[in-house]
């Protein structure tokens, strides 16, 4: 079996990506545009969230096999996306972070339309904890 590294095969998937799958969610009350993200970050995203969708069916399917092979299998498969997962997130942050350096130290978002945002830092002790403006 051919064996492929991850860089190899994220640039394979970069590349192939067909249609964005952009985020649903506006901009909301605290929060402040800093700009677009540019097109790798979209097809990272993409990427990041056919593989979040993949890794929740994945484990729906574990859950519900009888066969205790298959199940192992795949909670192995959806440990494998998780941590790709993970890295890719990490790295469209990372890209924002670089392109607006005015937000290492923020909370970023990420909206439809594109559009990064930085959030407001929550203003109550649930907020604090949770990361949530509240």
């Amino acid at each position: 079996m051919l064996q492929i590294d991850f860089m190899q095969e994220l640039g394979m998937e970069l590349e192939n990506v067909g249609e964005l799958l952009e985020p649903d969610q506006g901009a909301g009350e605290g929060e402040h545009a800093v700009g677009e993200a540019p097109e790798v970050v979209r097809k990272l995203y993409t990427v990041a969230t056919a593989m979040e969708e993949a890794k929740v069916r994945m484990a729906l399917d574990a859950r519900y096999t009888r066969d205790e092979v298959e199940r192992q299998s795949l909670y192995d498969r959806v440990a494998e996306v998780d941590s790709k997962e993970a890295i890719i997130r990490a790295l469209f942050w990372l890209i924002l972070n670089q392109l607006y350096p005015e937000t290492w130290r923020k909370p970023l978002g990420l909206r439809r339309g594109w559009i990064v945002v930085w959030l407001d830092p929550p203003t109550n002790m649930l907020g604090r904890i949770f990361g949530l403006p509240l």
